[in-house]
């Protein structure tokens, strides 16, 4: 079972300006209630127990908002940035509240109709270093392609549509990943 994930709170927002000027886009009301509410319920709901957040646009509302995690009947720490570091760095950054066991990355700004469980249970089935969550979209390219084998193995990332993919298929990341410990090493 995997009880641990890390959740990129940290980014500016920029698209959501001049909203995000004030408010942390993880906090962002949806529905009522801050977007980042549904993303631990999510995770809970998945088997997640401990969630790090990394921080570092208005991360301090963040961690006001969240506290220790306890009314999510989670535990939750913090890993801060400064500066702000890229998703890859962000995780790096954050591997001492990480490492030694396997581990959920999900984005800040994602809700996903699947179930975590499911997933997990892929991670393992499958047995490697890392799985990506990624579903078919006639518009991926828009958003960055990733493109499978045969096999289900990622072969291509792509932020702009690459031409001619011959037999690789095109689908969308969604913000959702299972890493093994190993990752840092």
């Amino acid at each position: 079972m995997i009880r641990r994930a890390m959740v990129l709170a940290a980014g500016r927002g920029t698209r959501l300006a001049p909203l995000t000027d004030t408010v942390p886009k993880p906090l962002v009301p949806v529905g009522g209630r801050p977007f980042l509410e549904y993303i631990l319920e999510f995770l809970h709901a998945g088997g997640i127990r401990e969630v790090v957040l990394n921080l570092h646009h208005l991360g301090h509302l963040i961690e006001q908002h969240i506290g220790d995690g306890a009314r999510f009947d989670l535990r939750v720490r913090y890993s801060w940035e400064n500066p702000i570091l890229d998703t890859g760095g962000g995780i790096k950054h954050a591997e001492p509240l990480l490492a030694g066991e396997p581990f959920v990355v999900a984005n800040g700004d994602s809700l996903l109709e699947l179930r975590l469980q499911d997933l997990i249970a892929y991670h393992r089935e499958r047995g490697g270093l890392a799985t990506m969550a990624v579903r078919p979209d006639a518009e991926a390219a828009r958003f960055g392609l990733v493109e499978l084998d045969a096999t289900e193995r990622v072969r291509r990332i792509a932020g702009v549509p690459p031409g001619v993919s011959g037999a690789l298929r095109g689908f969308m990341f969604p913000g959702l990943q299972i890493f093994e410990p190993a990752i840092f090493s």
